[in-house]
Parts: C-alpha cells; structure tokens; sequence
C-alpha cells in the first residue's frame, strides 16, 4: 500500500477534508501563508507560498498523526483533541512572528538557546523551547512544543524558528527597500527643483 502523504492528512480539500479545519493562520510581510491545521487524523503547519506565475505551493513543516489510544476515541473527540495541540504551538509561534516582523534588528538562535523538555514532575511532558534574540542579545520571542518525544519536540521547534528568521529577513529586506525607494524619491523631486529655480 502506497505511502500517504502527511500533507493528505490536513489538506482542507483532499480526500480526508470533511475533518479538517484551518485553526489560526499568520500572513509575513512577503506574501507567505502559515496556516495552522487540524483532523482527526493528525495536525500541522503548512507553508503556502506564492510563485511568480501566480500559482501557489504548499509545503508541510510541521506534522503530527494521531496514534496509539487516541487513533481509538471518536473522531469528534480526536479532531478537537489536534485543534488543541495545534493552536497551542501555533499561538506562540503567531507572536513570535509578529516579534521577528516588527524587529529592527536581525534576529537568531545558537545551541544554548535551545531547551530539551523531557519528562517532568510525576512523568508529565514538559515542553521542549528555544529563545530568539536579536543582535543585541535582547530576546525577541520564544516557540515551544510539547508533540512528540523530546528529540521530535526540538526538531518542531528549530523549524519554527528558521521561520521566524526567514520572516525576519523579508522584513528587514523590505524595509531596506522602502528606504532606498523613499531616498530615491527626495533625490528626484530635489532635482526637480534644482531644474525648476534653473529654468
């Protein structure tokens, strides 16, 4: 039997759709769509962007399929169960990228930033998190994840956070555009006027 692809599993308009709900999304200064999903057969976040040819591509970045006791409870039960899990990621990861939008400065993460969860007290999950800061050390946001084991915890929360760079990036490269635009703009209008006291 054919390998399902993950993405088949939260594709609103696939064959499973009738279970899936796009729980939050999160649109970057460049046009890029995240959006936070949800069935009952697992939940993610996807990464849709848009080609120069105006069609769109839409790429998993993070997933999670419903297993073990809970592949057995009912589907309604299982589908609020990954809109839970998923909006609880993906809230922190919606303000985080509001944070690396709006920084001026850029902003990133080393291996000491990054916090392996593992089990806490009476064996209770605790999230696995990582803090990013900009170039003056300040922190700018903070992702955690509490889907999967501890290694699948870190390995969620590094790809969020490469998002977040890539967002801040576009910001940052925008705003330097808008700069350059605004400064060409003065520098006509003041050889306009230079012409206009020569004429």
């Amino acid at each position: 039997m054919a390998q399902v692809d993950n993405l088949a599993y939260i594709d609103p308009e696939g064959v499973y759709g009738r279970s899936v709900s796009v729980v939050d999304s999160f649109t970057a200064p460049d046009g890029t769509v995240y959006e936070a999903r949800a069935s009952a057969l697992g939940n993610g976040v996807v990464k849709i962007t848009t080609n120069e040819d105006g069609t769109k591509t839409t790429e998993e970045l993070l997933f999670h399929k419903t297993r073990g006791i809970e592949k057995n409870k009912p589907t309604d039960t299982r589908i609020r169960n990954n809109i839970y899990k998923v909006n609880q990621e993906f809230e922190g990861f919606k303000q985080a990228a509001e944070a690396a939008a709006s920084s001026t400065e850029t902003i990133g993460y080393t291996d000491s930033d990054v916090i392996s969860g593992g089990g806490g007290f009476l064996k209770r999950d605790k999230a696995s998190y990582i803090n990013l800061t900009d170039a003056s050390g300040n922190n700018i946001a903070t992702i955690s994840s509490t889907q999967g084991k501890t290694s699948e915890e870190i390995r969620r929360v590094k790809a969020l956070a490469d998002e977040l760079i890539n967002i801040n990036k576009s910001a940052l490269t925008d705003d330097d555009d808008d700069k350059k635009l605004r400064r060409v703009k003065i520098q006509a209008l003041l050889l306009l006027a230079v012409l206009v006291v020569l004429v």
